[in-house]
């Protein structure tokens, strides 16, 4: 299989929604559900799929709440592979870990560790951008792998995503206690489709 593609945007438009919906849904096999976004191509949703039904509830709230989603979709079929919810951060620190060649990034605002690993392919671009993000003070979209071991995609937040209003406040200010930890925000669970 070829390597995915990567999208990580906000949703413009699911389709079918509502009834129309709930009607294909009792197909069967069910079709696949559309997913339009600002800025891709739209990506489809296999409905046979276990997790599908869950993942399609979570990609409802996340148009409603504009927030961003990254899916891996197979390049020839456009069918959703995986998905994880990135969330915007500012960058405290980037510093060495203790295993070598890795970084460990703080974030802001996160009580959690999190690991840049040197494995990743696009460790370079993403350290740069991370490094940059941390000069700047500018927010980034940082995307973690599902055991929340290694952050797997850095990028700058979409115009089309709203951001916590805390996060407009400059570093020095934002402290651990400022705002609720990320380890308390929706993410999806492993091959489940739920939520963690």
């Amino acid at each position: 299989m070829a390597k995915p593609d990567v999208i990580v945007e906000t949703i413009r438009g699911i389709s079918p929604a509502g009834e129309e919906r709930m009607s294909a849904l009792r197909q069967t096999p069910p079709p696949p559900i559309t997913v339009n976004f600002h800025g891709a191509q739209p990506a489809l949703l296999d409905m046979s799929k276990p997790q599908a039904k869950s993942w399609a509830g979570i990609m409802d709230s996340v148009q409603r709440m504009k927030q961003a989603i990254y899916l891996e979709v197979d390049p020839e079929t456009r069918v959703i592979a995986e998905m994880l919810l990135p969330l915007p951060f500012k960058v405290a620190a980037v510093k060495p870990a203790d295993k070598k060649d890795d970084v460990e990034v703080e974030l802001v605002v996160s009580h959690a560790r999190h690991y840049l690993r040197r494995a990743n392919p696009g460790y370079r671009t993403m350290l740069a951008a991370l490094k940059t993000a941390q000069k700047t003070e500018a927010l980034v979209l940082v995307t973690e792998s599902r055991d929340h071991q290694q952050i797997i995609d850095v990028r700058p937040v979409p115009d089309t995503v709203t951001a916590p209003p805390y996060l407009n406040a400059p570093l020095s200010r934002l402290t651990p206690g400022a705002a609720p930890s990320s380890s308390s925000q929706t993410r999806t669970s492993s091959g489940k489709g739920g939520a963690k």
